[in-house]
């Protein structure tokens, strides 16, 4: 037994430590996953660009807002202020349609106009109602398009009618002995349809429509014209 004791106090030698040390499996392991670690903290920088730590760019990422996301959120506002614009243009150009369209429906439709018995004035004929309690009787249909006048019994009726013009070859509004309208191509242009002839303040007040002058009948004017025969005929615009 003397011959074998070993004196545990003493150290050994580097020579004997070298050779009879032996590492464990944990220290395989430590040692083994220490390159790896070493390669995913170069990935880690070689991705993000800069010697950076990973937590710190997972603290900057949940902190710092997204530049894209700002951007984005930019664009939402100016694209929202951009629609309502849009919207408002929108609207106002319906409403601008709706008027232009009615206006050319008023426009395409018949300008036909209505004097009532006792009255020397014209009435849109779309506006009124021709028949009811109390309502005065038709006198004539003016078709200011065509400038015809039509009796009640033709207007309503469903056959063909036949037209006539005024016997007149001219006609001139006067005061006293002025002239102040020469109307006599509107004379040639209008005709009438019925059993009588329309009343020359009929034919002056269709004339109204078509030149837009209203004139003054208190003023004492006077229509002058010469009929077919060559007879001078001077006709109160009162009558």
């Amino acid at each position: 037994m003397a011959d074998h004791e070993v004196n545990r106090g003493e150290p050994l030698s580097p020579e004997g430590k070298e050779d009879n040390e032996v590492n464990t499996p944990v220290q395989a392991q430590e040692e083994q996953a220490t390159p790896a670690a070493e390669a995913s903290e170069e990935e880690v920088h070689s991705e993000a660009g800069s010697e950076v730590p990973v937590t710190e760019l997972i603290d900057r990422i949940q902190t710092n807002p997204s530049p894209t996301l700002q951007t984005l959120q930019g664009l939402g506002i100016q694209a929202f202020f951009w629609l309502q614009m849009v919207w408002q243009l929108l609207n106002y150009l319906g409403s601008k349609t709706i008027v232009v369209t009615k206006s050319v429906v008023r426009g395409l439709q018949p300008k036909l106009f209505v004097f009532f018995q006792g009255s020397r004035y014209p009435y849109r004929l779309q506006n009124y109602t021709l028949a009811g309690p109390g309502v005065a009787p038709v006198d004539w249909i003016y078709d200011a398009d065509n400038k015809v006048f039509l009796s009640s019994q033709v207007y309503n009726s469903t056959t063909d009618y036949t037209t006539h013009h005024f016997p007149w070859l001219s006609g001139e509004i006067k005061y006293n002995d002025l002239v102040l309208y020469d109307i006599s191509d509107f004379l040639e242009d209008i005709k009438w349809a019925g059993t009588t002839r329309p009343t020359p303040s009929h034919v002056l007040a269709a004339w109204s429509l078509d030149s837009g002058i209203v004139l003054n009948e208190k003023e004492g004017l006077t229509l002058h014209t010469i009929t077919e025969d060559g007879s001078e005929v001077n006709v109160s615009l009162t009558a």
